[in-house]
């Protein structure tokens, strides 16, 4: 992780930060603040840190059209989005060809939204496989974790599906 020199502004209540060279596509920017006063009051903030996700490029469907999928499942955000990105980068590949995102064919659209899915819920099978079955007791509580596998299986079977019909058409050159 490389350090970003930027200049401050106070508006009021408002902290503008410029960096001091232009943000970055697929980048993390970790910002914290230390020990912040106010100027006429005894109030302060101790340590305020938040991270900011810069746009992840190329992305050949939006979030809301996994999540349309499978937003009742918990899953964050910027895991989706790495999924989307890499499914975009696959999709190039196997076409030969980068699309202008702001009019993506509708099949490339629909590969990287099946495969995107089926990507992040492949991971959250092997990590709910990884504690299936695993029970037990701390003095008056138990506990057991859900065997969820294998509706996740399922689910997984569906989206492998699509993706490959999808994946078919992208190839083929197929635009509907």
């Amino acid at each position: 992780m490389s350090k970003v020199e930027f200049s401050v502004k106070i508006y009021g209540n408002t902290i503008e930060i410029i960096p001091s060279e232009p943000v970055k596509d697929n980048s993390i920017y970790d910002i914290t603040f230390t020990d912040v006063k106010a100027r006429l009051k005894e109030k302060r903030l101790e340590k305020v840190c938040t991270e900011v996700y810069t746009k992840m490029s190329p992305s050949y469907c939006s979030l809301e059209s996994v999540n349309s999928l499978i937003d009742s499942i918990d899953l964050e955000d910027e895991r989706i989005l790495y999924y989307i990105k890499e499914a975009s980068r696959y999709t190039e590949y196997i076409s030969g060809k980068n699309f202008d995102e702001a009019n993506v064919p509708f099949n490339v659209h629909q590969f990287v939204k099946f495969r995107a899915t089926h990507d992040a819920i492949l991971k959250l099978f092997i990590e709910k496989a990884s504690e299936a079955g695993r029970s037990g007791k701390m003095g008056e509580l138990e506990f057991k974790m859900s065997d969820c596998i294998d509706s996740l299986k399922d689910l997984l079977d569906y989206l492998k599906g699509e993706s490959d019909k999808w994946e078919s058409k992208v190839l083929s050159g197929i635009t509907t």
